[in-house]
């Protein structure tokens, strides 16, 4: 076998293994809101977003490339693998957050002969600007909102059950405080703005009651 043969399965089993990770680490989401039974990883997460942005592009005729947005999909948070599940309610700023993120990102890809391909990847996902990054951007909230229904719907997810960590929160709070009886309200009402005025703005209400 040639050195740069070898190189070559070093590296791709040094990849794989890194991510491996992410196949049993808990989103932290349903950790704070103390889903019951077992949770949805972070994998998990990754491979349902590629679904429903499959389902979304047939059934809505969005205009992207939607193998593009497959490709963002299925690396937008190989960062995590390092930096853990960090969310917004975690008291991390935003840009801090982002740093160590795609300082994650580029130390998992640096070694890979095309990494650069997965970096920028990466990069136009976080910037939103793209028609792909922007669907690829709304199908991963609203998979966490549609996972969020799945669990409520079960039982599994309450504003009872939640920990004091979650619902001491300003936003939550409020929420629930507005005559919010289900943690599926404060999921519905938290993250509704996030699709108003969007092509998924009646999608998103039409869950409210489904």
């Amino acid at each position: 076998m040639e050195k740069s043969e070898l190189m070559s399965f070093f590296t791709v089993l040094d990849f794989y293994d890194n991510l491996s990770v992410l196949k049993e680490k808990e989103r932290t989401g349903w950790i704070k809101w103390n889903v019951t039974g077992r949770r949805e990883s972070v994998n998990d997460h990754t491979t349902s977003a590629q679904h429903l942005a499959w389902a979304l592009y047939s059934e809505y005729d969005i205009d992207v490339n939607i193998e593009h947005v497959i490709a963002m999909l299925s690396i937008h948070e190989i960062g995590e693998s390092i930096i853990g599940d960090i969310t917004v309610y975690d008291g991390v700023d935003s840009k801090s957050k982002a740093k160590r993120e795609r300082e994650a990102v580029v130390s998992i890809c640096s070694n890979l002969k095309k990494g650069d391909i997965l970096i920028s990847l990466f990069d136009e996902f976080e910037a939103k600007e793209t028609p792909e990054a922007k669907f690829a951007y709304l199908c991963d909230k609203l998979d966490f909102d549609l996972q969020a229904r799945l669990y409520c719907n079960d039982n599994r997810c309450t504003i009872e059950k939640a920990t004091y960590e979650m619902i001491s929160i300003k936003q939550i709070q409020e929420i629930i405080e507005n005559c919010a009886k289900t943690a599926w309200d404060v999921f519905w009402k938290a993250d509704k703005p996030k699709f108003d005025g969007t092509y998924l703005e009646s999608f998103f209400a039409m869950l409210k009651n489904a």
